[in-house]
Formats: structure tokens, sequence, C-alpha cells
């Protein structure tokens, strides 16, 4: 469970994988072997996340439960948090039309307080596009001539079977997981598959804005209450472009608070070239693990990116930029304007990243392995950077 392995290093120690057990409920094609001990990462996609598979809570089946239970008590008293459990998933399937909610489930989220502790619970309703297309063959059945005669628009049709597939939901699952969780306030998010739904283009309009993984991603987030804790699961997921420049911000500005307080980062009127690179250095390594750039190369970590950062985001040669910072000594700069310096250091850095980081994913997009960051990846994302710069364009 703990350390990454292949990026050891000033980037990324302060870092361990994010561990996760999914918590399965019955399962509607039998009993899976899975074992809950052994957590299975992404090899080649994303090594910092774990995840920990439960065995169903079938019927009658009191050995997953107490599996599931001891396990849990084991981690709760580990006093590392690397070899805790930082996030439950709970997971039901929506892939039948009749969900019958078993003892073993209810007795879990009765005791949830005593089982869990203070670890966040997200129920997640799995295969919701299952459900979806169930309740298009139903209405397709019914309509299939007045469709054929294009009395009933796409959009209509989109629109009815979506309320039909909120009902259904609704009817099936929500009223009985209410009673299951009793008034408890627990977190729940619908995830429909996309590589379940393969061509068929309507189910995937119906499914909209429950397909892939991001809104659970920031669900869990929003679930998280230590702050380590969220700072690993922002730096451990791979989903969310959006979440990880939320949060390479809110990290920036807390440095800039912190060090402030101490008369240690420019937000002052004059300001030497050495501060100004040990406040970009300090910013940098508080931003760059945020986007678990694969990294084996260590590349991020050179003294060379950094200065490649500089000259890329202030359109000039780093040494230039930074001789300018040493003779602003002399002279009275005003506040407002290392403000705005800094700020585009936050922006740069950030923007930076994102590319790097679309780059990683459209491979994964394309069902390659992720690749270390290379050299020339680097080079081009930076010139295209400076580029953006020179020519006024939207990054």
């Amino acid at each position: 469970m703990g350390n990454l392995s292949g990026s050891a290093g000033h980037i990324y120690t302060i870092f361990a994988a994010f561990c996760i057990i999914t918590v399965v409920g019955v399962s509607d094609r039998g009993r899976g072997k899975h074992d809950i001990n052994h957590g299975q990462t992404f090899l080649g996609q994303n090594e910092r996340i774990i995840i920990h598979d439960s065995r169903g809570f079938e019927s009658g089946e009191q050995d997953t439960f107490d599996e599931v239970v001891n396990f849990l008590s084991e981690k709760r008293l580990q006093p590392k948090l690397a070899d805790q459990i930082h996030c439950i998933w709970y997971c039901i399937s929506c892939e039948s039309d009749a969900r019958v909610l078993q003892a073993s489930e209810e007795k879990f989220f009765r005791d949830l307080d005593n089982l869990v502790g203070c670890i966040p619970v997200v129920v997640v309703f799995t295969k919701y596009d299952e459900l979806v297309s169930r309740e298009y063959s139903k209405w397709y059945q019914k309509n299939r001539k007045k469709m054929q005669r294009n009395q009933i628009s796409e959009a209509e049709m989109y629109n009815t079977i979506r309320v039909a597939s909120e009902n259904a939901f609704a009817n099936t699952y929500e009223e009985e997981w209410a009673r299951a969780i009793n008034g408890i306030r627990i977190a729940s998010q619908r995830v429909a598959n996309p590589q379940d739904m393969g061509e068929d283009n309507d189910i995937s309009q119906i499914c909209e804005g429950y397909i892939g993984v991001e809104k659970l991603t920031k669900l869990t987030l929003q679930s998280l209450q230590n702050h380590d804790i969220k700072n690993l699961w922002v730096t451990a997921q791979n989903n969310s472009a959006e979440l990880n420049s939320q949060q390479s911000i809110t990290k920036a500005m807390e440095l800039f608070r912190t060090n402030q307080a101490w008369n240690a980062v420019p937000i002052i009127p004059v300001v030497s070239a050495v501060a100004f690179w040990h406040a970009f250095s300090e910013c940098f390594f508080k931003i760059s693990p945020i986007w678990n750039v694969v990294d084996y190369e260590h590349l991020l970590e050179k003294r060379s990116t950094r200065t490649q950062f500089i000259s890329a985001i202030f359109d000039e040669s780093a040494w230039s930029f930074l001789a300018w910072r040493s003779a602003d000594v002399f002279s009275i700069v005003s506040a407002p304007h290392t403000a705005a310096i800094l700020a585009r250091v936050v922006a740069g850095i950030t923007l930076i990243h994102d590319e790097l980081f679309v780059l990683q994913k459209s491979k994964t997009g394309r069902n390659q392995e992720v690749t270390s960051l290379t050299v020339e990846e680097m080079k081009s994302v930076l010139s295209k950077f400076r580029k953006m710069l020179l020519e006024g364009e939207d990054w």
C-alpha cells in the first residue's frame, strides 16, 4: 500500500497512495473472486490509487461481512496515513429491476459509526446505463411506430426516458436505501460505464451527466475531512483537470498567506532574484505533485526544468528575467505589480501542468499505456505555451 513505485524524489515523497475499499452489495452475477486484503492498482495508468475490493454481501453470507469488518478494524488502527483506508465506496449495481436489501447491508449501515469511524462513505450506484437501457426498451416497444413516422422528436424521446429512468431509480433504489441509511447523511452518486454502452448513442445521450467518474471524484473530495487526505486524493486521481487546477491555486495561496506572515514570499515592494527564485521553486513544488504526471526520469524535479518554466511564463530567458528582478532591488516596485507577477507564476505553472496532464490522459484514451514524461514532450508543451502568450491566444 504506501509508496508509489518509480516516483521517489523531491516532489513525490510527501505523498503515499490513496487507498479505497469498495464494499460491494449483492452481486447480480454471482460472487466474484475478490480478496479484500490484496489491493489492486492501475499499472501503467495510475498507480497512486489502490482499490481493496470486497466480495458481495450475499444473503446469509456472514463470512463476507465479518471479513470487511475485520479488515476495516485493522486498517483503522494503523498509525501511518499510508497504511490506512482513506475512503469507502459502497457499490450498488443497477443491473436488475428488483433490488432486495439484505440483512447484512442493513446491519452495515446501522452500525456505520462503529464500523468505519471517521472514514468517509460514498454510496456508488454502478451500471446506471443498464437501468436506462431497460427504460429505453420499454418506451421504444410502446412508441416504435410513432418514432418511425417521425411523430416524436429525439429530444422528446430523450427527455421522456430520462424522466422514466429517474423515477425507476427513485422507486427501486432510493426508497430502499433511504430505509437502510435511516437518516444518516451519506453522499451518493450514479455512474454509467461508457464501455458498456458501446455505440449506442441514445443511451449515451440519456446518461449524460453520469458517464465516467469525474463527478464521483469531486464528490469523494467533498466527503473527505482531513486536509492531508484531501491533498492525497487530488494528487492521486487523474480524471479531473478542473479539480487539479482548483487545488493548485488553493495550495499556492496557502503558501503565500503562510509565508507572507513571515515576510518570506515577495508580496512586498522590493525582492531580489534569489528570493524570487526561492518563491517560484516553493510554488512549483507545491503545485507539481497535484497533477500526478508520470515522470520516472524526474524531469520535473530538475533545476533546469524550472528555468524553462520561467522562460516560457515570462517569454524571455530565465536569467534575463532574474537579472531584471535583481535590478529592482535598487528601485521601488509596487506591491500590486509584484502580486501580479506572482499570480502569473501560479497561472503559468498550473496551465503548463494542465497541458502535460491532458497529453498523458490522451494516451489513456487511445488505450495506450501511459509512458513517462519525455524531454521532447516537455519542450513541446513549453514551446506551445510560449507561443500562446506571444500570439495572445487562449490556452
